[in-house]
């Protein structure tokens, strides 16, 4: 069995950073974490990408100037909703 190529990550330059709290192969999955998470950060942007190299939707929570103000509020959710985010993680977006 051949195995899959690991795609290299690539930091954009000068980036912002965003929480996925969630990567689904189905995109009913991941319209319902979108709209729970919709309720939850009112004040937050949500995104719902679809990545075609593995198909996979992402959902995901923020825009955030530094790691470490992603982090915070990484560690901020994981506390308040440790049953659904205790996997979530900071990831790289373009401003």
């Amino acid at each position: 069995m051949k195995a899959s190529a690991v795609r290299k990550i690539v930091r954009p330059e000068n980036p912002m950073y965003t929480v996925q709290v969630g990567a689904f192969s189905k995109a009913a999955n991941a319209l319902r974490a979108q709209k729970i998470a919709k309720g939850r950060f009112k004040d937050k942007p949500i995104f719902n990408r679809f990545d075609p190299d593995d198909k996979m939707y992402r959902v995901s929570v923020g825009k955030f100037d530094t790691g470490e103000d992603a982090s915070a509020f990484r560690h901020a959710i994981m506390k308040q909703y440790s049953d659904e985010y205790v996997q979530c993680w900071i990831i790289y977006i373009a401003r």
